[in-house]
C-alpha cells in the first residue's frame, strides 16, 4: 500500500470570529520528479494557476469528488453530526489548489509558484479560499497526495487527529472537494471546510 502524504490545518479560531487560520502543520514537499506511468494526464487545456490567481478548473472527475464528500458525511453521521452541504465556491478553491499542487509539484496548504526551480510562496491558504467564499468565518483544509481512491483519503484522514477534527468539526456546514491526477504523487486531494 502506498504511503500517503497527508496534511491538515487546524480550524480557524471561532473565538476571534475572523477568517484567519489557526496553527498549521509543516508539510514536506513532494520530491520525486517523474509522474507514475499509470497516472492519467490532467486536461491539457487548463491554464496553470499563478499563486492564488486564475480561474478554478472544472472537475476532472466529479464522481471521485462526490464520493469523498459522501464518505466524509458518513463519518459525520456516525458521530451524530449534521452532513456538510456541497459548496461550489469551496470546490473551486479546492480544485484550484489540487491543480497547483500537481503542476508545481509540492504539498503545502499555502500556494507556491515554481520560479527558477525553487518554490516561492505566493499566498496564504486562507487568502485563496476566501477569494472564492468571501466572508466565511470558519475555515479548515485537509490535503492528501498519493491516495488513489476517496476511501484511502478518508481512512488516512480518520486516523489523524487533526484531519479528523477538521472532518468532524461542528462549526463547519459546507465542504468543497478538489481532485487532480498528475504530478509526482499521481493523485492530489483537497477538502475545504467552511462555516459561518
Amino acid at each position: 500500500m502506498r504511503t500517503l502524504q497527508l496534511l491538515a490545518l487546524l480550524a480557524a479560531s471561532g473565538v476571534c470570529g475572523c477568517g484567519n487560520p489557526g496553527a498549521r502543520s509543516a508539510a514536506p514537499a513532494s520530491s520525486p520528479e517523474a509522474a507514475s506511468p499509470l497516472t492519467p494526464a490532467p486536461t491539457p487545456a487548463v491554464p496553470a494557476p499563478v499563486g492564488c490567481g486564475g480561474a478554478a478548473p472544472v472537475a476532472v472527475d466529479s464522481a471521485m469528488e462526490q464520493e469523498l464528500i459522501e464518505l466524509v458525511n458518513a463519518a459525520r453521521r456516525e458521530n451524530h453530526l449534521s452532513e456538510l452541504r456541497p459548496s461550489a465556491g469551496l470546490a473551486d478553491a479546492a480544485r484550484l489548489h489540487a491543480l497547483d499542487l500537481a503542476r508545481e509539484d509540492y504539498l503545502e496548504h499555502d500556494s507556491y509558484d515554481r520560479t527558477g526551480g525553487r518554490l516561492v510562496k505566493s499566498c496564504e491558504w486562507s487568502e485563496r479560499v476566501l477569494r472564492f467564499v468571501p466572508g466565511k468565518r470558519q475555515l479548515a483544509e485537509n490535503i492528501a497526495a498519493g491516495a488513489e481512491t476517496p476511501r484511502e483519503v478518508v481512512e488516512g484522514w480518520t486516523t489523524s487527529s487533526v484531519h479528523r477534527r477538521n472532518m468532524l468539526g461542528a462549526a463547519y456546514t459546507e465542504i468543497g472537494v478538489g481532485y487532480w491526477a498528475g504530478g509526482s504523487a499521481g493523485f492530489y486531494w483537497v477538502a475545504d471546510f467552511g462555516g459561518d
